[in-house]
Order: structure tokens, then C-alpha cells, then sequence
């Protein structure tokens, strides 16, 4: 459900009209380099990051690379002509992930788009939450089951617990 949001909104984002990208920090790890700043138009539909990002590093000549534990998620943009460092932060801030920028031995410069420590903890949370959601409602059904006839014919007609199968196969919570 997050990379569904994460997905939607970088198409938004990325369709939307911005202002000029601001002056690049002094840490920010796509600044320096004025290949950054030239327009770019990305588009794609539902394809990992990683290969996105190795269709970029073959349109704009940089070393850009998702992380594996990044690399698979799915991405979809698209939009007008943008400067590639908004864009790239656009895209690392919207999946929750960050760039790492370094030379390798070879002295070639590198961006890597990774997911720290903290991102991972929340997404997480996140699915724990959905768990534990899931397993209130189990919880409420096995109660359900121990009432007596008269006091499951008491809950309300909304109640889930009490929703017919679409099939006919008995209520949906049993």
C-alpha cells in the first residue's frame, strides 16, 4: 500500500509544474556536479527503480544505481522537463530512500539510491500495524463465535462479523 502512495504521488510530483530547484547544499550528495542541472525528461511505467535509474546513468553519462534491497521496487513516472538532481531527490524522497554519493576504486563517481536504517524501521511499523489490525478483527470473530445464539442475533445488521458470504457461503467473518 506504501509503494502504491509512494508511486502515485512521484507522478504527481513529477507531473506537477515546480519552481526553479534550489541551489544545492554543500552535503547534499547530488550537488557539485553540473550535469545535474541539465533537463531531463524521465519517463516510465511500472518498472523497478534499478533499471530506471540504469536507463538515466545511459542517457546522462553519471553512475547512478539503486541499493539491492531498493533496486525491485516498482516505479512509474513521468512528467516534463526537469533538472535530473530534482527529479533524482524527488524520486529518493518520495520512496523514503536517500543517495549516497562516493568514487569507487576505479575513480569513477557514484550515486547510490539506498534505504537507511530508520525508513526501514517505519515501513516496519507500518506492516506490523496492518498485522495487528488484522489480528484485532480475528480476535472479535473468535469472540463472536463463543456467543450464544440470541446474543450474536443482538449485533448490529452492519456488523461485519455478521455480513453474509456474497456466495452464500455463511457469513463472511466464519
Amino acid at each position: 500500500m506504501l509503494r502504491l502512495l509512494c508511486t502515485f504521488a512521484i507522478a504527481i510530483t513529477l507531473s506537477s509544474p515546480l519552481k526553479a530547484a534550489p541551489e544545492p547544499e554543500k552535503d547534499d550528495p547530488l550537488g557539485g556536479d553540473p550535469k545535474m542541472d541539465r533537463k531531463i525528461i524521465l519517463s516510465a511505467e511500472g518498472i523497478p527503480v534499478g533499471e530506471l535509474l540504469a536507463a538515466v546513468s545511459k542517457k546522462t553519462g553519471l553512475a547512478f544505481r539503486a541499493d539491492p534491497s531498493v533496486a525491485d521496487a516498482k516505479i512509474i513516472v513521468f512528467g516534463p522537463p526537469r533538472p535530473l538532481r530534482a527529479a533524482l531527490t524527488d524520486i529518493a524522497a518520495l520512496t523514503n530512500d536517500s543517495w549516497r554519493h562516493y568514487t569507487n576504486v576505479e575513480k569513477v563517481e557514484q550515486y547510490v539510491l539506498y534505504r537507511e536504517p530508520k525508513a526501514f524501521r517505519y515501513e516496519a511499523g507500518l506492516a506490523q500495524a496492518v498485522t495487528a489490525k488484522m489480528q484485532a478483527k480475528l480476535e472479535e470473530q473468535v469472540r463472536a463465535l463463543d456467543e450464544r445464539p440470541d446474543q450474536f442475533a443482538k449485533r448490529p445488521e452492519k456488523d461485519w462479523v455478521n455480513t453474509p458470504h456474497p456466495q452464500g457461503m455463511g457469513l463472511l467473518s466464519t
